[in-house]
């Protein structure tokens, strides 16, 4: 299934973030992913 959500490309333009097509991902890009997000919020509340 080939799902893509136009606002969310542009929400995350918008934001200098980074939008993934569902389809396009696997479990080694979603642990990726969420992966690096954590890392984020971690080193943000530091």
């Amino acid at each position: 299934m080939n799902m893509r959500l136009g606002y969310w490309q542009e929400i995350a333009e918008a934001s200098d973030g980074r939008y993934y097509p569902i389809s396009s991902l696997g479990p080694e890009e979603v642990f990726g992913i969420v992966d690096e997000e954590q890392q984020r919020l971690f080193d943000a509340n530091t």
